[in-house]
């Protein structure tokens, strides 16, 4: 289970930095957005992103140095679900790819971490 949980925080990882630190790349990559007006006057917004996804990624590992089978259960859950309902969001208002990429790995941890009992 616990490495489900470190890919889903890895994808995050990966996902913040790109946004922190190659914005205009991301948005073409990920949305088909090349105009520099857009990508400039957008990059605080992704900066937000980049945060959002990077406190998720720390805050995933930081479950698994947690007593297993209490907090860390409930705050893993918690974490998984709200990446796949962004996913979900981010998929309905800009594209279904993003929802793939940032919510199937999150839902295979959930579905795991509800079947095995923890990490």
């Amino acid at each position: 289970m616990a490495t489900w949980i470190y890919i889903a925080a890895g994808v995050q990882l990966v996902l913040g930095l790109l946004e922190l630190f190659r914005w205009p790349s991301t948005t073409k990559l990920l949305l088909g957005i090349s105009d520099r007006t857009f990508n400039d006057q957008s990059r605080p917004l992704g900066q937000n992103f980049a945060a959002y996804n990077i406190l998720v990624a720390a805050g995933l590992v930081a479950t698994l140095s947690i007593d297993p089978a209490g907090a860390a259960k409930q705050v893993q859950l918690w974490l998984l679900c709200s990446i796949v309902v962004a996913a979900v969001i981010g998929g309905i208002t800009t594209k279904w790819f993003l929802a793939l990429l940032q919510g199937a790995v999150p839902a295979v941890a959930i579905f795991f971490l509800m079947t095995a009992g923890g990490p």
